[in-house]
């Protein structure tokens, strides 16, 4: 009986490093893909330690939370700029957005969500529509350095 608890335990140990270990390289993969596009937008350099962020837009998860969402990401700077990053991981979706043409973003949006393997109801749609444009105001009073 006590080596049956024992090979359980074992086996419960096991479970969870695996668990543990896919879940970091999630996060990892998400953060590395977020700064390289970061780096591409000339938010930061490769070999700057600053730290970026990624916030669900309504929940404020972690990427590793959701299995869809719409993200603001940045760096934690004054002036920098914040972006979109739009996640669906069921249907393998990573989409990245600025605010340059912000009518092409919200159409952008739109679409991501109409395609979504989460279905979104109107006032969902709305609200991620309203910080879209909270975001682009945000944005449009940093000041480049």
């Amino acid at each position: 009986m006590k080596i049956k608890k024992i090979y359980v335990i074992i086996l419960f140990s096991l479970l969870n490093t695996v668990i543990m270990r896919e879940t970091k390289a999630q996060t990892h993969c998400y953060n590395k893909l977020i700064k390289d596009y970061l780096i591409s937008k000339g938010e930061l350099n490769n070999n700057e330690k600053t730290s970026i962020y990624s916030f669900e837009v309504l929940k404020s998860n972690s990427i590793n939370d959701n299995v869809f969402g719409i993200y603001r990401i940045g760096t934690f700077s004054d002036h920098g700029l914040i972006y979109l990053f739009l996640l669906d991981k069921k249907n393998e979706k990573e989409i990245f957005l600025d605010f340059e043409d912000m009518p092409s973003t919200i159409e952008a949006v739109l679409s991501f969500m109409d395609g979504a393997s989460y279905k979104l109801n109107d006032s969902e749609k709305l609200a991620y529509i309203r910080k879209a444009l909270d975001i682009y105001r945000i944005n449009e009073r940093k000041i480049p350095w």
